[in-house]
């Protein structure tokens, strides 16, 4: 391999991720949720949950966008543990979640489209601008 080449390859992944989840567990009265979960995102990733119904995808999401807390675990944001105890405090943090709604996806072909998160970052002067 020429050197030239090697400045090809992807740089390698920072050190933290942006939103991170350690160990987290959530349960409604006798029902486990979720047990365990680590989730580590990185900038520039893209990721899907895949589950059947009643894996805990949704309760997931929700935990992210400050609608469900954890029972036990950590959620950390750039690094900082943090609650994200209302979806207006998820998005100070920069995550958004947009709840399934069949009207907002009618050119899907997917019969099953349910959940989409993203984050934006904020631009200097307050406003947002598109990562």
């Amino acid at each position: 391999m020429t050197q030239s080449a090697a400045s090809d390859f992807p740089t390698p992944m920072p050190a933290q991720p942006v939103v991170e989840l350690r160990d987290v567990t959530k349960q409604f009265g006798a029902v486990q949720a979720l047990r365990g979960v680590h989730l580590a995102l990185y900038p520039g990733e893209v990721h899907a949950l895949v589950g059947e119904n009643g894996a805990g995808k949704s309760t997931l999401v929700k935990m992210l966008g400050g609608i469900h807390q954890p029972d036990t675990g950590a959620i950390l944001i750039n690094g900082q543990e943090t609650t994200l105890g209302s979806p207006l405090a998820a998005r100070a943090a920069g995550i958004a979640v947009i709840q399934q709604h069949p009207l907002l996806f009618r050119t899907s072909t997917s019969p099953r489209t349910s959940t989409w998160a993203g984050s934006r970052r904020r631009a200097s002067g307050g406003s947002t601008g598109a990562k």
